[in-house]
């Protein structure tokens, strides 16, 4: 209402619905975990996961089930361009990951200098990672915290906000449960991690004999917000092209 008087003020008119200055929208006010969330491994080493101890959902999850699939590690999952002196660095090269599972490293490489780091800050993100790896084609991303990240919360808090979901099942995991995962494909999560923090790209693998299927719930809480549109005419006789201003009283 305050941005509609001032709107008024200025001598510009009403754009809402009704002839009103106010466009009603939708929006996630917040985000629970249903009921129905399970995460199993299947071969061998078949195993059921623990929830909030051994794994959790990231709260930008796409809800569903999501049969047993095979797995690839990813990395850092990252794709970065090159800048500078600094090459690009890709984690997907040559690695296959449609409709299967990715595993990927949270953060950074830890042998990256601080001003490579400070670059590409926006990469180490959870959503743009995810994004990748949708992109991709993959059937859902599982985030692993690793041996030698200097955070020691293995489990990405699930803390509800508005964020809106993104069209992938996406998942953290224990590292003990990554480290059975490599170890049943005869891989070593350490050692792995190890090479991939000297910052070097490395080359992503499949962790064959491994498959895991997964449900997840999420419930999100809609809303209904508002906004406020008013316009300023550039004549009397209609344009053919608009300037759009938007902007937040916060």
């Amino acid at each position: 209402r305050y941005v509609a008087d001032q709107f008024s003020s200025y001598g510009l008119e009403s754009a809402g619905e009704k002839e009103d200055w106010f466009q009603s929208f939708p929006y996630t006010k917040g985000v629970k975990l249903g009921k129905q969330n399970s995460l199993a491994a299947l071969g061998e080493e078949s195993a059921s996961y623990e929830m909030d101890k051994d794994w959790r959902p990231i709260i930008f999850s796409e809800s569903g089930k999501t049969p047993a699939r095979g797995m690839v590690f990813a990395g850092y999952g990252l794709q970065t361009p090159k800048s500078g002196e600094w090459p690009e660095y890709d984690s997907y090269v040559h690695l296959d990951v449609k409709e299967k599972w990715v595993m990927v490293l949270r953060y950074l490489p830890n042998g990256w200098e601080k001003k490579r780091r400070d670059k590409f800050w926006s990469h180490a993100a959870l959503r743009k990672k995810a994004a990748v790896a949708r992109d991709k084609g993959a059937a859902g991303i599982v985030f692993v915290t690793g041996p030698n990240a200097k955070d020691r919360k293995e489990l990405v808090r699930f803390v509800s906000d508005s964020s809106a979901g993104i069209s992938l099942a996406s998942i953290s995991v224990a590292d003990k449960v990554a480290d059975g995962l490599f170890t049943a494909a005869g891989k070593d999560l350490k050692e792995t991690h190890d090479a991939l923090d000297k910052g070097d790209p490395a080359m992503g693998f499949p962790l064959k004999e491994v498959s895991l299927e997964a449900e997840i719930e999420l419930i999100r809480e809609k809303g209904i917000g508002r906004n406020t549109l008013g316009w300023l005419r550039a004549g009397k006789e209609p344009t053919k092209f608009f300037l759009v201003l938007g902007a937040h009283v916060d």
